[in-house]
C-alpha cells in the first residue's frame, strides 16, 4: 500500500496534537509535521527580540508571525513531504485559522502549494463549542476562552479552508467528532490511515 500524506486540522482544542503523539506510538511508520511546533522553531533562528512560546502563539500569531515567516515554514512542509512520503505515512497537523486580539486571521496555502504537497486525504477534528470552551477552561493558559458564538465559527471557517484544499487537490475530506473517547478515535483514525 503506498503511504499517505494526511492534512490534518480542525480549531483549537480539538485534540490534533493529542490524537498524533498517540497514533506515534503506534506506528513506527509514521511522521508528524507540526506546523505550531515548527514555526516556534523558526521564530528562535530568527534572533528578532525574545520567541515566543508555544503558549503565546495559541493565544494568538499577529505580534509574532508575518507572512513571511508563514511562507519559509510552509517551504519547510513542502521539502518534509518531498524528504519522507515515499518511505513514511505523513500527517501535517495545522490550522490556518487563528483567533487573534482583532477576530480571526486566516493564512491559507495557495493553490500552487495544495498542489505540490500532493495530499492524499484530508481530516477535520471538531467538537461543539460545549466541549471545547470545556477543554480551554480546564488549561486557560494555553488559548484565551472563546465565547460559543466564537467556538462554532472558528470550527466552521477551519472546516470551510478545509472544504476548499479538498476541491483544490481533488481528494476526500473525513470530518471525526473528538469529543468521544479519545482510544476510539485514535482507532478511528488509525484505521483511516491504513485502509486503501
Amino acid at each position: 500500500m503506498p503511504y499517505k500524506v494526511i492534512y490534518l486540522t480542525g480549531a483549537p482544542a480539538a485534540g490534533k496534537s493529542t490524537v498524533c503523539n498517540h497514533l506515534l506510538q503506534r506506528s513506527s511508520t509514521l511522521k508528524v509535521f507540526e506546523y505550531g511546533r515548527e514555526m516556534l522553531a523558526h521564530l528562535a533562528s530568527t534572533g528578532k527580540g525574545e520567541a515566543p512560546s508555544l503558549d503565546d502563539l495559541r493565544r494568538g500569531t499577529e505580534e509574532y508571525v508575518s507572512q513571511r515567516d508563514i511562507d519559509y515554514v510552509d517551504q519547510l512542509l513542502v521539502q518534509f513531504t518531498a524528504r519522507w512520503r515515499s518511505s513514511y505515512h505523513l500527517i501535517i497537523e495545522s490550522h490556518h485559522v487563528t483567533n487573534e486580539s482583532y477576530g480571526f486571521r486566516i493564512a491559507p496555502f495557495s493553490a500552487d502549494k495544495i498542489r505540490s504537497l500532493d495530499i492524499t486525504e484530508i481530516w477535520i477534528l471538531f467538537a461543539d463549542a460545549r466541549q471545547t470552551i470545556s477543554r480551554v477552561v480546564a488549561d486557560p493558559s494555553l488559548r484565551p476562552k472563546p465565547t460559543s458564538y466564537e467556538a462554532d465559527l472558528h470550527t466552521a471557517l477551519q472546516a470551510s479552508l478545509a472544504v476548499t484544499y479538498a476541491a483544490l487537490g481533488g481528494v476526500p475530506l473525513h470530518l471525526f467528532r473528538s469529543g468521544a473517547n479519545i482510544g476510539s478515535l485514535v482507532d478511528q483514525l488509525e484505521d483511516r490511515l491504513y485502509s486503501k
